[in-house]
């Protein structure tokens, strides 16, 4: 029940595709209540969407296939079982993946007058995700300069921060922190910053999450995120999405059923492309979905998404997605 949304979003996808002249035979099997199915259930399938949950994913995996490909439809931590099934495609982005895109975007835009700062948290959590970010900053030959503060400094970090930054060029810092209290202080004090110096905000997703933070400070110092999911919704094809699926199940989408047309589109089409060779063209067909990019490479045994989307807050108040 939990996921008639994401079967809304496939069903959809078949239909559309289907009205484009591609023929379809569609099994679908219900795994409620650990109801796995069988490897001969898969016999002479191209490919199987679900299921959703990393244990059953693997159930099925040990079992066999019967040479069909598993694709991982929203379960990061199926990405896991890649070192050992050469069935298996993991559909949703690892989030460490932003953190790899945020770098590379700075790298990109950084000019030599400009300075690159990182911002942490003083005796913050020790988490893998800051392990990671700073694992890609020094990867990644781009000149940085750390900076880091507790919260209760917040008040008094202006002119120390000040003291680190250009006024020649831009001040692109970068960020990552579980922390909103202290996310939400970063960015007051880089829109204080603002009247000082040129300042850009590089942050991961989660920063939208956080419900505390003035969005207009968001737009005051340009803030860039990279996103695993985007919905442009002033694109045409989004538009067209939603009013069919308004009219079929009398309901908005949600980001399941945005997931769920996205990846039985992509595959129900890169099949019919390619036939049986479609699994061999898998990594060169990159697909700019309605909420999802799909960037297909090898990793361990299988293949794994590291598709990103890029948007950025604009001083008139729009948010743009710029890839």
């Amino acid at each position: 029940r939990n996921y008639m949304d994401f079967y809304s979003g496939v069903l959809l996808g078949v239909y559309d595709c289907a009205n484009s002249g591609v023929g379809i035979d569609l099994r679908v099997h219900d795994t409620a209540e650990g109801n796995i199915p069988e490897p001969s259930f898969f016999k002479g399938c191209d490919f199987a969407i679900g299921p959703v949950f990393r244990g059953e994913m693997a159930e099925i995996l040990e079992a066999g296939t019967e040479g069909t490909m598993m694709i991982s439809p929203l379960d990061t931590r199926t990405e896991s079982l890649l070192n050992r099934y050469d069935a298996l495609i993991q559909a949703p982005t690892e989030r460490y993946e932003q953190f790899r895109d945020l770098v590379k975007w700075a790298k990109e835009e950084t000019q030599p007058q400009d300075r690159v700062i990182y911002i942490s948290e003083t005796n913050a959590r020790d988490t893998a995700a800051i392990g990671t970010m700073t694992r890609y900053l020094k990867a990644s030959g781009l000149p940085y300069t750390r900076f880091s503060y507790n919260i209760l400094q917040g008040r008094d970090i202006t002119d120390p921060l000040l003291a680190k930054m250009t006024k020649e060029g831009t001040n692109r810092f970068i960020i990552e922190s579980e922390s909103e209290a202290w996310v939400n202080d970063v960015v007051r004090n880089l829109n204080l910053l603002k009247r000082e110096a040129d300042v850009v905000l590089y942050s991961p997703s989660k920063i939208r999450t956080f419900e505390t933070i003035e969005i207009e400070y968001f737009h005051n110092i340009a803030l860039r995120v990279s996103l695993s999911y985007n919905v442009a919704y002033d694109s045409d094809n989004v538009r067209k999405f939603i009013m069919k699926y308004r009219a079929l199940f009398q309901t908005e989408p949600t980001q399941f059923a945005y997931q769920g047309y996205d990846l039985a589109t992509y595959f129900i089409q890169l099949v019919h492309k390619y036939g049986n060779d479609w699994k061999a063209k898998l990594t060169e067909e990159e697909g700019k979905m309605l909420q999802a990019t799909l960037r297909f490479v090898e990793k361990g045994m299988g293949y794994t998404n590291e598709g990103i989307r890029r948007v950025q807050y604009m001083p008139d108040g729009s948010i743009s997605e710029i890839n």
